[in-house]
């Protein structure tokens, strides 16, 4: 419970005064999937895709922000090696506004929506071996579309906030020469030098 009251307390931080609730139900109005090819070499791009459903007879607006949907700019996979957790390494984004329409994706009833990420990119996958990633966060989301939303008169969306996780998917990494640094590793490697 104290982890769904630091989320909230983050994203009133970020809205401001926007109307956002967590759904505490156990809902079943989205479900994610991830699909990995199942053997990679060290040096490629370790491409997978992220799918997310709407299992509802309702449109929703999620918000892309914090979800592969968007890249992989925030943890929000779980991904391990050899059992072992894996620190997201990436670039987070920093954002002080409320998000716009365009930040929304809308997901008809019964609809699918993918996106395709490089794992490598936030996640250290320089050591061969058995990894598993599984999708691991919190969606943001309205329902029908946020179209016409901050416009000064209109009354404000009212969004809610689920945990959202995948089964694990499991694929091999094999070592090949040289490896593939991720965005953070690189980050780091640019402020040294200068």
């Amino acid at each position: 419970m104290m982890t769904f009251m630091c989320i909230l307390l983050i994203l009133g931080l970020v809205h401001g005064d926007e109307n956002v609730e967590f759904d505490a139900s156990e809902s079943t109005i989205f479900s994610a999937s991830i699909d990995c090819p199942s053997r990679f070499k060290t040096t490629d791009k370790l491409q997978c895709k992220f799918h997310l459903k709407n299992n509802d007879q309702v449109d929703y607006s999620v918000l892309k922000w914090r979800t592969p949907l968007e890249q992989l700019t925030s943890d929000c996979l779980t991904v391990t090696c050899k059992g072992k957790k894996i620190q997201y390494d990436g670039i987070y984004m920093k954002r002080r506004m409320t998000p716009g329409p365009d930040q929304f994706l809308s997901i008809g009833a019964g609809q699918t929506v993918s996106s395709t990420f490089d794992v490598s990119d936030a996640y250290d996958m320089t050591k061969a071996g058995a990894y598993s990633i599984a999708a691991d966060l919190y969606l943001e989301y309205a329902v029908g579309s946020v179209k016409g939303m901050n416009v000064p008169g209109k009354p404000g969306i009212q969004k809610k906030i689920t945990h959202l996780s995948s089964p694990a998917v499991r694929f091999q990494v094999a070592r090949r020469g040289s490896f593939k640094r991720t965005l953070g590793q690189r980050a780091r490697s640019l402020e040294g030098e200068n």
